[in-house]
């Protein structure tokens, strides 16, 4: 990744929004999938849809 182009048009990530959009689900399934380790014992756990 690369640096903020113009860092005051930014914000930090919220991580308790919540979406019901499938598209907004499934870019964070793919997210998840991609940049964080299946094996992972501790930390953040990805979040169960109901």
């Amino acid at each position: 990744m690369g640096d903020i182009e113009n860092p005051w048009h930014s914000r930090p990530i919220d991580v308790h929004r919540w979406s019901d959009h499938p598209e907004v689900a499934q870019l964070c399934d793919r997210i998840w999938d991609e940049y964080l380790p299946t094996d992972q014992t501790s930390g953040p756990k990805q979040p169960k849809r109901i």
